[in-house]
């Protein structure tokens, strides 16, 4: 559709009603169809209510909306708040029990450390153990032998002695 301004002439004035015209009776021969019947009552329904809007009614649901929007955001950031708590919890739990697996990885140590040591201090006192029994046995056999070495010695000085005595108790008797 054509504007038409104040300083056109009378003919073009009348050429753009003709087009009007025009345009209006093709949307009048049109069929109607169920659809666009649809949306024209839709369209009717939809200028109702926004005829019944005002600027108050208008200004004050955009309030609602802002307060509405600020206690949701408050709700929100407490939430917010409550998970990042939670959060911090959690990371100090994690530290906590890290702490707690590495004393017990380092008990661990310290147990396997003892019984190594343990063991080595088993297989060090048995040793000792066979080396003081061995010791003890050369010790005993070399007592025996001094034992007999002795009495035999012993015996051969009785029997000197003895021979001595007799040898001289038989000068004297002469």
């Amino acid at each position: 559709m054509t504007t038409v301004g104040v300083k056109d002439s009378k003919q073009q004035l009348m050429q753009a009603f003709q087009q009007i015209i025009i345009q209006r009776k093709k949307l009048e021969s049109k069929i109607a169809t169920k659809q666009e019947e649809a949306e024209k009552a839709k369209s009717q329904e939809i200028l109702q209510v926004a005829s019944a809007y005002t600027v108050d009614s208008i200004v004050k649901g955009l309030a609602d909306l802002q307060l509405e929007f600020g206690s949701i955001l408050n709700g929100l950031s407490e939430k917010l708040a409550q998970e990042n708590s939670k959060l911090d919890e959690l990371n100090r739990a994690i530290e906590i029990e890290t702490q707690r697996l590495q004393e017990l990885q380092q008990i661990r140590v310290v147990a396997d450390t003892l019984d190594i040591l343990s063991q080595e201090h088993q297989e060090k006192l048995k040793t000792l153990e066979q080396d003081t029994i061995s010791k003890r046995e050369t010790l005993e056999k070399e007592v025996t032998i001094r034992r007999k070495e002795w009495q035999k010695e012993q015996a051969e000085y009785e029997d000197k002695f003895q021979a001595y005595n007799d040898l001289l108790a038989k000068d004297r008797q002469q």
